[in-house]
């Protein structure tokens, strides 16, 4: 399996699947999930090295994914939200305080969110 493995995790299945093509055009090894259960279910046995992750799931616990995963991975994953508020909006700051590296708006810039990826 490549070293470049991201799990990309969003309710919205017409998104998640043009993130994931997007990705994989770029030399990822893209996962999926829809919920943040599933995501901690696959963070576990896939190994990502990265978790892009929308902020509002169905199951609620999208800010807490970060704190989740970390808690059962022993490596490093770079946890990066996306988010449809605007980045002036305190969830900014709150998805930060709740572990994510990188917050992102929505629409996707997918080469920014590739450069964040990838650093």
């Amino acid at each position: 399996m490549s070293g470049r493995r991201v799990l990309v995790v969003d309710d919205n299945d017409d998104h998640r699947n043009w993130l994931a093509i997007q990705l994989t055009t770029r030399g990822w090894n893209v996962s999926m999930a829809r919920t943040a259960r599933a995501a901690l279910d696959l963070a576990t046995s896939l190994l990502p090295n990265v978790i892009v992750s929308e902020l509002v799931l169905p199951d609620a616990r999208g800010m807490h994914l970060p704190r989740a995963v970390r808690g059962v991975v022993e490596h490093h994953v770079k946890m990066i939200a996306l988010t449809g508020v605007p980045l002036e909006m305190h969830i900014h700051d709150s998805a930060r305080q709740a572990g994510f590296d990188h917050v992102h708006p929505k629409p996707v810039d997918v080469d920014e969110l590739h450069g964040h990826m990838s650093a």
